[in-house]
């Protein structure tokens, strides 16, 4: 689980009238967590991890406009989470958490 608060800028360049490519940066807070892990019989082997901090993001796309305030998009952005550890033996630890996200939509502007 995670979650991402940042705040973004974005570059735009038309290539046409109607087609634009944009990318952007974005730093932040974001926190990632994972949930405690066992295996049947009772055993709870693997305790839950969850950590908080600086986060950070990178996106690209490509948007299409539609209509003079209509708008089609892809993007994908690449965030990236604090380092999170559960802090026992056996568990997890990761050095920095990565999320891919790609998305496709529709922008109105007003």
């Amino acid at each position: 689980r995670y979650k991402a608060l940042t705040f973004n800028a974005y570059r735009t360049h038309e290539l046409t009238e109607s087609v634009a490519v944009f990318a952007g940066l974005g730093i932040g807070w974001g926190s990632a967590s994972l949930p405690q892990l066992g295996f049947t019989g009772g055993c709870n082997c693997f305790a839950a991890a969850s950590e908080s901090g600086f986060s950070y993001l990178g996106r690209i796309g490509l948007e299409y406009r539609l209509q003079e305030r209509h708008h089609a998009f892809v993007q994908f952005t690449s965030l990236h989470l604090p380092k999170l550890s559960s802090g026992a033996s056996p568990g997890a630890s990761y050095a920095r958490k990565s999320v891919g996200i790609g998305a496709v939509g529709y922008r109105f502007l007003f």
